[in-house]
């Protein structure tokens, strides 16, 4: 194999990566989103889009305290419920 075929596979491979830690974060970010709804609704809470995006806001604020870094399916979940 030439050079550019080494390096085609390293940038596919790179570009694998990302999206399989991409998906791994969505997939994250959809539980989380999943699992606030059905807390707040076993609460009887309120569960718009909203209530939820807060609730999500208050785990990053505990995550980055505990870690003092966001959690990337917290973020993408909230950017998520953004209004557009």
């Amino acid at each position: 194999p030439d050079r550019m075929d080494e390096v085609f596979f390293l940038v596919s491979k790179g570009e694998e990566r990302q999206m399989q830690t991409y998906d791994m974060v969505f997939e994250e970010a959809c539980r989380l989103v999943g699992q606030c709804y059905l807390e707040l609704a076993q609460r009887g809470s309120a569960t718009e889009k909203e209530v939820v995006a807060t609730e999500l806001r208050n785990l990053q604020l505990r995550y980055r305290e505990l870690t003092g870094s966001p959690n990337r399916a917290v973020e993408m979940a909230i950017i998520q419920l953004q209004p557009c």
